[in-house]
């Protein structure tokens, strides 16, 4: 695949989901094709400010600034596959004020201003309900009084390549974890250089999905497997936008940057109208990162996980056999174990009570 034919998709949820381990390089003119047609697509606003002024900006605009999601529908990993390996696709979007652009082309940003979104992922119901409604009101106000004195206290101070207070993949802060769960955070940032740069800069100032935009998958599936739809539609993303100050800039002007909230779901979950029999997905790709989340975080999820147990019971005249199944519940639902191996535990259990019969004789 050409080096400019391609564009960079985080695989799946996983804790490090910003890791290069992480990262497949897939067809552009594909990824562009499947989300001609997505399987839902909506935008919100934000109240934000206008970076073509000089900082700190007059006033917050309610509204004008946006934030869209997409979701594909199964898109083909490998062609040549014999399983022809899938994953659902979500994207992230952003425009900017028709204010702060002319004819359809964004203004010069000014070079006073230094922007990062920070994004979190989280799989939690109550977030989901909240996210399904566009607003972040089911995080509670020491969570969001926290976040935001972790994304400015820092400003210009933790990074020697950037301005953000956080780093990328720094968690969010306890007091959030509880409604929102553990999540790891991406980053995006924006000065007038990255907004003038013609591949860069629509990233930020346009709804239509871009070669280098915001996605992420949910691993590898097989076709119409409702596990990896309902995970994707079951995702919240949280967007916190600090509007801040770049180095050099008039310290007269200087105050503590800003941040505004953004939060956003699929919509209702995906249910499959038939139940299916699907085999078992081929194994994700490796993660190397380790975790240093507190006990009580809760660790994003990336699929489910059945177990099976049997036990046997013998009497004098008769000898049963009884499986029991259990399956672990994950944001996507959860996955009986197959009928097969429920054949193989009674054909075990059968033989074991016949070795004890023939002991005991």
């Amino acid at each position: 695949m050409s080096a400019t034919n391609f564009t960079p998709v985080y695989l799946d949820n996983i804790e490090f989901f910003m890791n290069s381990s992480n990262v497949v390089n897939l067809s552009w003119p594909k990824v562009s094709e499947a989300f001609v047609k997505p399987l839902t697509s909506h935008v919100i606003s934000f109240p934000g400010y206008d970076w073509t002024e000089p900082y700190p900006g007059e006033s917050i605009i309610d509204e004008g600034h946006t934030m869209g999601l997409m979701i594909s529908d199964d898109f083909f990993m490998d062609e040549t596959a014999a399983n022809k390996s899938t994953t659902v696709l979500t994207g992230l979007t952003f425009n900017i004020p028709k204010s702060m652009k002319s004819n359809g082309k964004p203004l010069p940003m000014h070079p006073s201003w230094y922007i990062c979104r920070h994004i979190f992922i989280s799989t939690n119901a109550a977030m989901k309900k909240s996210g399904d409604k566009n607003t972040c009101d089911a995080l509670p106000s020491d969570c969001k009084n926290d976040l935001a004195a972790a994304l400015t206290n820092d400003w210009g101070y933790n990074n020697e390549d950037s301005m953000c207070s956080q780093r990328i993949a720094d968690p969010i802060p306890q007091n959030c974890v509880g409604t929102f769960g553990f999540s790891r955070q991406d980053i995006l940032t924006i000065n007038s250089t990255t907004l003038a740069n013609p591949v860069l800069g629509p990233l930020q100032t346009n709804s239509n999905p871009q070669q280098y935009g915001w996605r992420i998958g949910t691993g590898y599936h097989h076709h119409l497997d409702p596990v990896a739809r309902e995970l994707a539609y079951n995702r919240t993303y949280l967007v916190a936008t600090v509007w801040g100050f770049s180095r050099g800039t008039d310290p007269t002007t200087i105050r503590i940057p800003r941040v505004t909230w953004a939060c956003m779901s699929g919509g209702d979950p995906w249910k499959d109208p038939v139940l299916h029999h699907y085999p078992d997905p081929p194994p994700h790709l490796p993660d190397n990162s380790t975790s240093t989340k507190t006990p009580s975080s809760t660790a994003t999820s990336s699929g489910a996980i059945s177990s099976a147990t049997t036990c046997s019971e013998t009497t004098s005249s008769t000898t049963t056999s009884r499986g029991t199944v259990s399956s672990t519940t994950t944001s996507g639902g959860s996955i009986s174990t197959k009928l097969d191996m429920q054949i193989i535990y009674v054909l075990v259990a059968m033989l074991m009570a016949g070795f004890v019969l023939g002991h005991d004789a």
